[in-house]
């Protein structure tokens, strides 16, 4: 597998990284006092217009999420980003969301 090339100004990356994760983000969708993303299932949210792919897809956010923690370096330096852990947590929030609110998630409502 080809190794992706080395980010030579990380904070410029994680900068921009977070700054497009917040651009694709749907409206309505509500931020804390810190401008963190909640993470809570608000109705009013159409998740379809994340529910894309292509070059700025959603396989952008986990290749880029991916090699912003592979430059930080070690685990240690992972737990202690707190941007880098914030934004993980909250693709990974998209993500199931996404899984949940999708028209091909099972039922969770008994016949």
């Amino acid at each position: 597998m080809r190794q992706p090339e080395k980010i030579r100004d990380l904070d410029r990356f994680a900068r921009r990284f977070v700054e497009w994760w917040r651009h694709v983000q749907p409206d309505g969708r509500r931020q804390d006092e810190l401008g963190r993303f909640v993470q809570e299932h608000e109705p009013a949210v159409d998740w379809e217009e994340i529910r894309f792919s292509g070059k700025n897809g959603l396989w952008t956010a986990v290749a880029g999420i991916c090699f912003w923690g592979l430059a930080l370096g070690s685990d240690e330096e992972r737990l202690m980003c707190c941007e880098w852990q914030d934004t993980l947590s909250d693709i990974s929030w998209v993500l199931n969301e996404l899984v949940r609110t999708s028209s091909l998630a099972p039922s969770t409502e008994l016949p």
